[in-house]
C-alpha cells in the first residue's frame, strides 16, 4: 500500500509493485484485513521509467466485497515511461470485487504508453474488470492508451464501466485509445458515462464490445482521428439508430459522437459477417456501416461520404436492402 500524502520517485530507474518471489508476474494479494492486492492512495513516479503494477484480491470463500485487485485513489505518473496496470478482483462471494478501480485516482504519461487489465473476480454482483469513478482520470499526450476489462466469470459486471460524467480517458496529442470490454450476467462489456477523447485528441479511438452503453448526458466520444466501433464477436448482429442487434448504438448514443473525426467505422471491417440493421441514423462524419448483410429502414444521413460493405457472398443480391428512406450526404 502507497499511503495518502506519501511518495515513490525513482528520478528515472523503473518501478515494479507486485508480489511473491518475481514480482513483474506475480500479483500482490489480498488478506483478511486488505483484502485489496495493491492500493496507491499516495503518488508513484518515475520520469522515464517504466511502472509496473500488479495485484489480486482476497481469495476466500466468504462475503468480502470491494476486494479489488488494484484500487488507485492516487497518482500513477511518468514522462516517457510506460505504464502497465494489471489487476484480478478477489475470489469472494462478496460484491464490487473489480480487476482495476479509479476512485479519484489519475494515470498519467505524456509519451509513455498505459496499459491497462482488469478482471472482475468472485460470483457477487457489480464486479468489473476495469472501473473509473469520482473523476478518475487515465490521460497521456502522445503516448497510447490500451485498456482491456471483462466483467466477473462468476458474478455481475462490465467489461470498462466509467460511473460518473467526470470520468475522463483522454489523448491531448496523437495518443491512440483503444477499449476492449466483455460483460457479465447481463452488464455491458463497455459501460461509458464519462468523457473518451478530447478536443485535441488526434490519434485513433477503438471501442471494441458486444455490447455498449454511452450513458448521457455528459458522456461523449471526441477526437479528429477515425472513430472504429465494433464487436469482440465477429458474427455478432449490431442495430443502430432505431434498429435492434446485440451490439445497439441508438441514435442518443449516436449523438454523443461529437462532430469533427476523419471518419467513423462501425462493424469489423476485416471479419464483419453479423448482420447490422439501421433504423433512421444520423451521424455528423464521414461514416461507414460493414457486416454480413445491411438492411436500412427510414434512411442514413451522413456528411462527408457514407459508404455501406456487406462482406457475406451472396448471389440473391441481398446483402444491402434499402427498404425505405433516403441515403442522405451532405
Amino acid at each position: 500500500e502507497v499511503d495518502s500524502g506519501s511518495m515513490i520517485n525513482s528520478n528515472g530507474a523503473d518501478i515494479t509493485i507486485g508480489g511473491g518471489v518475481d514480482p513483474t508476474s506475480t500479483p500482490a494479494v489480498g488478506t483478511t484485513l486488505a483484502p485489496t492486492g495493491v492500493s496507491v492512495f499516495g503518488t508513484v513516479m518515475s520520469g522515464a521509467g517504466n511502472i509496473s503494477v500488479r495485484g489480486q484480491g482476497l481469495d476466500l470463500d466468504a462475503a468480502v466485497g470491494d476486494a479489488d485487485g488494484v484500487l488507485l485513489e492516487g497518482t500513477i505518473d511518468t514522462t516517457t515511461g510506460n505504464i502497465s496496470l494489471f489487476g484480478t478482483g478477489g475470489n469472494t462471494t462478496g460484491s464490487g470485487n473489480d480487476g482495476v478501480v479509479l476512485d479519484f485516482g489519475v494515470v498519467g504519461s505524456n509519451s509513455g504508453d498505459v496499459s491497462i487489465l482488469g478482471l472482475g473476480g468472485g460470483s457477487g454482483a457489480a464486479s468489473n474488470g476495469v472501473m473509473l469513478i469520482d473523476s478518475g482520470l487515465i490521460t497521456v499526450t502522445d503516448g497510447s492508451i490500451d485498456i482491456s476489462g471483462t466483467g466477473s466469470a462468476g458474478g455481475t459486471g462490465a467489461g470498462i464501466a466509467l460511473t460518473t460524467d467526470g470520468d475522463v480517458i483522454e489523448s491531448l496529442g496523437s495518443g491512440a485509445i483503444t477499449l476492449r470490454g466483455a460483460g457479465s450476467g447481463g452488464s455491458a462489456g463497455l459501460q461509458l458515462s464519462g468523457a473518451i477523447g478530447g478536443v485535441t485528441a488526434a490519434g485513433n479511438i477503438m471501442l471494441v464490445s458486444d455490447t455498449l452503453e454511452l450513458l448521457g448526458p455528459l458522456a461523449y466520444i471526441e477526437g479528429t482521428g477515425d472513430l472504429v466501433i465494433q464487436p469482440m464477436d465477429h458474427t455478432v448482429s449490431i442495430g443502430i439508430g432505431g434498429a435492434v442487434g446485440t451490439l445497439n448504438i441508438y441514435d442518443a448514443e449516436l449523438n454523443l459522437l461529437s462532430d469533427g473525426f476523419s471518419s467513423i467505422t462501425m462493424g469489423d471491417a476485416s471479419a464483419g459477417s453479423g448482420a447490422v440493421a439501421v433504423d433512421s441514423a444520423a451521424v455528423q462524419d464521414p461514416v461507414t456501416i460493414v457486416g454480413g448483410s445491411i438492411s436500412v429502414d427510414n434512411g442514413i444521413s451522413g456528411s462527408g461520404g457514407i459508404i455501406l460493405t456487406a462482406r457475406d457472398d451472396n448471389s440473391a443480391g441481398q446483402d444491402i436492402a434499402i427498404n425505405s428512406g433516403v441515403i442522405s450526404d451532405t
